[in-house]
């Protein structure tokens, strides 16, 4: 190691002292030939270090949230953003893990999912990056750490492997209701998708959509937020 290091400085030396090499000199520059490299990764699963939640754990503070990746109109990756205030310095800890709608379809594999924490200043500028979910305690991904009084943005991401734009399309429209004695009910295909957009849409899985979960499913879904006649009839004023 210690000639390599060597005899990489005489070369990056070379490099400064000659003169590079041009078409006008009737000579191309060449790459140097380079050793080729091989290096196994293991999968990312035996890659993220074990931890055990703290044992008071149960004593803290705790305040959780959903949130979804969509991807927009040019096929690029976003998602739901979250602010962390801290008044005083406080110890984190910090977990992530993938909703399953149907957990009794099984077979598909759930998406890769970490959440960065970054600092930023009181303009909501991001600034460096503090930590981010990289231990694993069963099927959560974590992060523990202590934090000093300040914002803070968490910003969940995926490698989008197994998060991609649909390649086939149906061309057959699916049946939202039928007939029931004299009446006309909503069938179970439309039942089951309904209840799968609430529970994405219920960011805080009490039961009910606020108005501003309603209103970021009306931007992902119309692009304009619910204006206040919109939000009467959700709430069914009128």
């Amino acid at each position: 190691m210690e000639r390599k290091d060597r005899k990489q400085r005489k070369n990056r030396q070379d490099s400064i002292d000659k003169p590079m090499p041009s078409k006008k000199d009737g000579i191309s520059p060449r790459p140097a030939k380079r050793d080729t490299i091989i290096i196994n990764l293991q999968p990312v699963s035996s890659i993220a270090a074990k931890v055990t939640e703290p044992r008071n754990l149960k004593s803290w503070h705790h305040t959780q949230s959903k949130g979804c990746f969509h991807l927009d109109e040019d096929n690029l990756l976003i998602s739901h953003q979250y602010v962390l205030e801290l008044s005083t310095a406080t110890a984190l800890w910090l977990t992530v893990k993938p909703l399953h709608l149907k957990p009794e379809s099984g077979g598909k594999p759930s998406p890769d999912i970490s959440v960065y924490l970054l600092r930023q200043n009181d303009e909501a500028v991001v600034g460096e990056l503090v930590t981010y979910t990289h231990m694993k305690n069963q099927q959560k991904y974590c992060a523990h750490r202590e934090l000093k009084a300040g914002s803070y943005r968490l910003i969940p991401m995926t490698s989008g492997c197994r998060f991609k734009p649909r390649e086939k399309h149906h061309s057959t429209k699916g049946q939202l209701t039928q007939k029931e004695s004299d009446t006309y009910v909503l069938t179970k295909q439309f039942k089951n998708a309904l209840t799968d957009i609430f529970e994405i849409v219920d960011l805080d899985s009490n039961g009910t959509l606020s108005r501003d979960e309603f209103n970021l499913f009306q931007l992902h879904t119309s692009g304009e937020p619910v204006d206040d006649d919109a939000w009467e009839v959700v709430e069914g004023k009128r």
